[in-house]
């Protein structure tokens, strides 16, 4: 067993280099269509959580955003509540809480990402090793 411990404060930054090459543009584009969507945010203690509409597409769409979000953004909790209503929880230390606003004035009030291309190169960390 691995008693070597990550420091949960040590890397709060997104890195797009976590998702594949082919699928950082669609994901990006999917995080926009899930977060145009949001009917209502609440502010918890350790992040946000937002509702959606409940219905199949957009709940199979934010599964899909979380399988590669979580990727690339491994200091955040990711809880989806089905009831009735939808809302996805992303929590996490405080400075994962202070990525999650970066992150919401980056799609800023419109939904989208002003220039993905920059964006994605300013989020994209490539391993050398790799």
């Amino acid at each position: 067993m691995d008693t070597q411990q990550t420091d949960p404060q040590s890397a709060f930054a997104c890195n797009l280099g976590a998702i594949a090459t082919g699928e950082r543009d669609e994901h990006v584009a999917r995080a926009e269509r899930v977060f145009a969507k949001v009917i209502e945010t609440q502010e918890l203690p350790t992040g946000y959580a937002f509702r959606l509409p409940l219905d199949t597409p957009t709940l199979i769409e934010v599964a899909q955003w979380i399988a590669n979000e979580r990727l690339c953004c491994p200091f955040f909790t990711f809880t989806l509540v089905v009831n009735a209503q939808l809302w996805i929880e992303l929590t996490g230390a405080e400075a994962a809480k202070e990525e999650l606003i970066a992150m919401a004035k980056s799609i800023g009030a419109t939904g989208s990402v002003p220039d993905k291309e920059t964006w994605i190169a300013a989020h994209t960390q490539v391993d050398s090793a790799n």
